[in-house]
């Protein structure tokens, strides 16, 4: 197919239309979210030191399985209730005001386990007005209804509210923080910036698109709670994957070498956000062609998925190649294991990006209970793993298994939907739904 009857295909179909219009702005997104992590972090890290941005990241691991809480299940079951109502301004009206005040229930619930923990653990006493100024950042995703916008397939507006907020969280960080002592503010503007995106968000949905709040009854929020429950175990286990590591690290290196650790895991993070858009970009879209057929899916997710697959291995490729420079450039110093630590974590990546396909797949088809199984036993092998590897080889055994386990998730990720689930059958050719 040439480039020109390729170009007239996506203007006569306005599917693929709304699809490109997502693709360029993720692009916007991902943009920004390059851009101002190489602006912030070396700023953070020359500012407060390599011991107190340990302490900052370790803060912030902890905010995310308060965020796992806040989003829950609704990132996947109302973006699929969205995508599929997209039309029905009265329908989304509802779904907004359900998801919208659950969310808020459960960020006080979050509030309330945070007091505890300030109460009851040395390392949250000793920066408990950090973890304060933290809250922010879980109210700012509480607020933030990023679903709404990926369901009726509007990545335009989420590349706008990403974009006023990263450019208000580089001010405030530039604004406050000069010295060594004012990490204790750093998770609180990150809150601040999501909390200004959030609140530029509702107004949109209820100027733009006509969504209305109202007031939901208690069993529309337990019904709520009910249905996102899977989804929010796969969340939950996805977190003790990906953001449990440098938890289990605090306990056995000091918080400069948490610090080193932490230097390399933030590029891959960065990285890690172009994997996570890329996955919302093209969830609604696979929704859809389940109920047209799987043979449109496979071939989708074959070019589309391969396609973006090969683009994160040369990316890998310059990462692993330029892992002394990057680590200078983020330090400002060279820091040699932080650079090794960049260049285990960066095949993190690779294998996550291989693994989408599948992942989303079992989700547009609601296979969740063998989803959340396998990243729940995966959840609980890599607490063991990653323990004994943190306690052989520090940092560097916290990078081998992230590696590790991510690579066994892919396998066993592929081997249920292939074994189990042939009708849905990826890499071949798929035998008649039943």
């Amino acid at each position: 197919m040439t480039l020109s009857s390729l170009t007239q295909k996506i203007r006569r179909n306005q599917n693929y239309q709304q699809l490109l219009s997502n693709f360029l702005s993720l692009g916007i997104v991902q943009f920004t979210n390059y851009l101002i992590p190489l602006l912030t972090f070396p700023y953070l890290l020359r500012v407060v030191g390599t011991e107190k941005f340990g302490s900052v990241s370790y803060g912030l691991s902890i905010m995310s399985y308060m965020i796992v809480v806040v989003e829950y299940g609704f990132s996947i079951s109302a973006t699929r209730e969205a995508s599929l109502h997209r039309k029905d301004t009265e329908r989304l009206s509802k779904l907004f005001s359900v998801v919208m005040t659950t969310r808020l229930v459960l960020f006080a619930g979050c509030i309330l386990l945070l007091m505890l923990l300030m109460l009851v653990g040395q390392r949250f006493r000793q920066d408990a007005l950090m973890y304060s100024y933290g809250t922010l950042f879980i109210l700012g995703f509480a607020l933030l209804p990023t679903w709404l916008y990926q369901g009726i397939e509007q990545m335009r507006q989420i590349s706008i509210f990403n974009f006023i907020g990263k450019l208000v969280q580089l001010g405030l960080l530039v604004l406050f923080v000069h010295s060594p002592a004012d990490y204790l503010y750093v998770i609180g503007i990150y809150g601040l910036a999501n909390v200004v995106s959030g609140i530029y968000a509702i107004w949109m949905a209820h100027t733009k698109f006509g969504i209305r709040l109202t007031r939901p009854a208690l069993g529309e929020i337990k019904d709520c709670l009910f249905d996102g429950w899977r989804i929010f175990l796969i969340n939950l286990s996805s977190a003790a994957l990906n953001n449990i590591n440098i938890l289990i690290l605090g306990l056995f290196v000091n918080d400069h070498q948490l610090g080193l650790y932490s230097a390399a895991e933030k590029v891959i993070f960065s990285l890690w956000q172009l994997l996570i858009l890329f996955s919302q970009a093209i969830y609604p879209y696979l929704c859809r062609l389940t109920s047209e057929s799987h043979e449109k899916l496979q071939m989708f997710v074959r070019r589309v998925g391969l396609g973006f697959s090969g683009f994160i291995l040369l990316v890998c490729i310059t990462i692993f190649l330029l892992a002394d420079f990057i680590i200078l450039i983020i330090a400002g110093h060279p820091a040699p294991e932080a650079s090794t630590c960049l260049r285990i974590l960066v095949f993190a990546i690779l294998v996550v990006s291989l693994n989408i396909p599948a992942h989303q797949t079992m989700l547009a088809y609601n296979i969740t209970r063998d989803n959340s199984t396998i990243y729940a036993i995966a959840a609980v092998g890599n607490i063991i793993i990653c323990a004994v590897a943190c306690r052989l080889a520090g940092i560097y055994g916290a990078a081998f298994s992230m590696v590790f386990i991510q690579a066994t998730v892919l396998i066993a990720m592929y081997t249920v939907l292939e074994k189990k689930y042939p009708q849905y059958s990826l890499l071949h050719r798929p035998k008649s739904l039943v």
